[in-house]
């Protein structure tokens, strides 16, 4: 399906910050995976938020199927351009969308796998953490830990956000991935990351966490009401 949203003309310039969002549901849980690109290159007028949405999709719809099970479901992408004060109107493309594809049925919705992302400074707010959601039971050897086909499931997660993103043709727009500050609107490089080999959680994805409806219409209706509740997601 074609990309689509209010900002899915929007061309970010050189130098801006882009988000991403992944997508994905459990029932009533939203489990909300965001990675930021600063723009660092533009050939001709740029790419739009539509074609940022769908390059995305594209390539990291299947790898969350994937790692999620069978209760889960990856909804699609969702791209804005972010920086101080208000986000643009959002771009979305349900492109590879689908029921997670793990073994067996999910574990409590709380668990994630987990990746850490570094960049070249020290101290909490210089480094990120990716919570990715809906394992199944599968996923979990006896040990209680996560089996090895799934760290390299997430593994392959992780190094496709890392990735810097080429996108499109004779309007181009190189995307390279980025720490997002959010109350200063700034962006650090990203130079690594680490895939961890034990379960993490996120109570507000579990049974008791806040609940979010399902709302029929665009994935952006379910994204908006998640990020009302749960803004540091």
């Amino acid at each position: 399906m074609a990309a689509q949203g209010p900002g899915v003309s929007l061309r970010p310039a050189l130098l801006s910050l882009v988000e991403v969002v992944s997508v994905n549901r459990a029932g009533q849980q939203l489990g909300l995976n965001l990675r930021h690109y600063q723009v660092t290159a533009v050939g001709g007028q740029g790419v739009t938020l539509g074609q940022i949405a769908t390059n995305v999709g594209t390539v990291i719809g299947p790898l969350y199927q994937a790692v999620m099970g069978g209760g889960a479901s990856y909804q699609g992408c969702l791209a804005r351009i972010v920086g101080i004060g208000p986000a643009s109107p959002p771009a979305w493309d349900t492109v590879g969308t689908g029921p997670g594809i793990g073994p067996g049925d999910l574990l409590g919705k709380q668990l994630a796998g987990l990746i850490s992302w570094y960049t070249a400074f020290s101290g909490r707010g210089n480094h990120g953490r990716t919570y990715v959601p809906f394992p199944s039971e599968g996923n979990n050897d006896p040990g209680g830990v996560p089996s090895a086909a799934y760290v390299s499931g997430i593994t392959n997660i992780a190094n496709a956000w890392f990735s810097v993103r080429n996108v499109g043709a004779i309007d181009t727009s190189t995307l390279t991935p980025v720490l997002f500050h959010r109350a200063q609107g700034s962006s650090t490089p990203l130079l690594g990351l680490a895939v961890r080999s034990l379960w993490a959680t996120q109570r507000r994805r579990g049974d008791f966490g806040r609940v979010n409806p399902v709302v029929s219409g665009p994935i952006m209706l379910n994204y908006s009401g998640e990020r009302a509740q749960n803004p540091a997601q």
